[in-house]
């Protein structure tokens, strides 16, 4: 993604709001994944064994990898949080 800064202090802005977003976007795919682990913990389908699985660093990381798909919502999350950061300088 291209972002134009005019200045050292844009630059800083940009690249704060980014590592917020992606941090908080990364947070959310694994919440994702662990918050659904924990409810098939009551399906009959899912034994002890499934749910340690789907709930090890290797799925969990696995659910973090995938980030592609979030690149659209993140694009417009980050524009957004720039006029905001913008506005409020």
């Amino acid at each position: 993604m291209r972002i134009s800064c005019r200045s050292e202090a844009d630059e800083e802005v940009v690249r704060r709001v980014v590592t917020r977003v992606a941090r908080r976007m990364l947070a959310l795919r694994v919440g994702k994944a662990t918050v659904f682990a924990l409810a098939k913990r009551s399906s009959e389908d899912w034994d002890e064994p499934d749910m340690l699985a789907a709930l090890s660093k290797e799925s969990l990381s696995i659910a973090a990898d995938n980030y592609e798909e979030n690149f659209a919502l993140a694009r417009r999350r980050i524009k957004e949080a720039i006029k905001v950061e913008k506005s409020a300088a």
